[in-house]
């Protein structure tokens, strides 16, 4: 029964590595232009949070593994303190163009995760054999490209990833990952391109609060960022950890009017 052992094995890993990918280009595009592109944080798993600012951070290094330049997650929401914009990883297509002024890029990328569990999987391939269960951690991702000047979405694309083991979703995020920035690559976005000053442009249009309401009628929550607020609901409140930023927001802001 070794060679079966053997086979089985042998079978599970390929089928691992063998991750599936789906992507949307805009073909009329330049994306040369595209010499700087900032990095925000992906929509939470449902009932995982911070899973879409870790998979941002995986995100980040790999590209800049690959020589683009980029602003990566963590300096993005520095940045926007800085202004006291508090952005939050609120970002679509009608906020892309302001932030992008602020940040000085071309375009932004970010999204979601769809899976982001382990989960016990049947290996038992012999009918009528006693189940064989084996720990397998599972990722799938869902990114976009926003175009700053138009507010477009220029390229979307989705892939999953797979590893042996018990918590070891991180891993088959960078799977995913992988697997979705080869199909990134083929864009032939400007890579070691010269870098570009940081100034930023003070844009009246983004409020420095998504949180005006909150804010006005409760003072003490005035000493958090909107990053904290938000992060502190999704913990408080996990029935609403499947909700996306945009309706925690417009949440709390109802709540909070008196």
């Amino acid at each position: 029964m070794k060679w079966y052992k053997i086979l089985i094995t042998i079978t599970i890993y390929i089928f691992l590595q063998c991750a599936s990918s789906e992507v949307f280009v805009r073909n009329d595009i330049d994306y040369s232009k595209y010499n700087r592109i900032a990095v925000f944080p992906l929509t939470d798993y449902p009932n995982r949070p911070g899973s879409g600012i870790q998979v941002a951070d995986m995100l980040s290094m790999q590209l800049i593994n690959s020589q683009y330049n980029i602003i990566d997650r963590s300096q993005t929401m520095h940045i926007l303190q800085e202004q006291q914009l508090g952005m939050t990883g609120f970002i679509d297509e009608s906020t892309a163009p302001s932030i992008g002024k602020v940040l000085g890029v071309q375009a932004i990328l970010t999204g979601s995760i769809s899976e982001y569990q382990c989960i016990q999987t049947n290996i038992q391939v012999v009918q009528g054999a006693d189940p064989a269960y084996m720990p397998i951690s599972k990722a799938a991702i869902s990114l976009k490209l926003i175009d700053c000047e138009t507010g477009q979405i220029v390229w979307a694309g989705s892939a999953r990833g797979s590893e042996i083991g018990q918590n070891v979703e991180n891993i088959a995020a960078q799977k995913a990952i992988k697997n979705i920035l080869d199909k990134f690559k083929s864009l032939k976005i400007n890579v070691n391109s010269p870098q570009i000053t940081n100034k930023l442009t003070p844009v009246p249009t983004i409020p420095e609060t998504f949180f005006p309401n909150l804010r006005r009628n409760y003072p003490k929550y005035n000493k958090f960022t909107d990053e904290q607020i938000i992060l502190a609901f999704r913990k408080n409140n996990p029935q609403h950890n499947d909700k996306s930023d945009i309706w925690i927001i417009k949440y709390i802001e109802k709540k909070s009017k008196k």
